[in-house]
C-alpha cells in the first residue's frame, strides 16, 4: 500500500484505494485510484518523462473501497477489478487496449463492507 500527500483538490481528496500498475502496456508504472465518496474511480497514465497525465475518471456503481490490478482474460494487458461496497459487487474493466474506453461487467457478490484484497488489508 502506498501514501502520500492528496493535493488540495477538494473534489477528489479522499481516495479510498491505490494501486500501481502498467496499464496501457507502455512500460510505465500508472496509478488507479478508487473514490468511494463519489462513486468513482481514475487512472493516471505515466508519460515517457515520467510525469502523470490528467486523470481520466470513470464511474462504478456503488462505494468503490479497493481496486486490483491484474491480466484477467489472460491476453497479456492488465485489466482492472473495483470492489464495490453499497451494490456489494466486483466491477471488471476489460482493457482492450483502446483506452480510455474499458469494456465492464458486473458480478454481484456476498462481500461484505469492510472486504479489501488480503495483500491492501491494514
Amino acid at each position: 500500500m502506498m501514501c502520500w500527500a492528496v493535493s488540495a483538490d477538494q473534489e477528489y481528496n479522499s481516495p479510498s484505494c491505490v494501486r500501481v500498475g502498467d496499464i496501457n502496456n507502455d512500460g510505465k508504472f500508472d496509478f488507479v485510484i478508487t473514490y468511494s465518496n463519489h462513486n468513482n474511480f481514475g487512472i493516471l497514465f505515466n508519460n515517457a518523462a515520467n510525469q502523470f497525465l490528467t486523470q481520466i475518471m470513470y464511474d462504478t456503481d456503488a462505494e468503490p473501497i479497493s481496486a486490483l490490478i491484474a491480466d484477467v482474460n489472460y491476453d497479456k494487458k492488465s485489466d482492472i477489478l473495483i470492489v464495490n461496497r453499497k451494490s456489494h459487487s466486483i466491477d471488471i474493466y476489460f482493457n482492450n487496449s483502446h483506452k480510455p474506453k474499458f469494456p465492464s461487467v458486473t458480478y454481484s457478490t456476498q462481500i461484505e463492507s469492510d472486504f479489501c484484497w488480503r495483500r491492501s488489508c491494514q
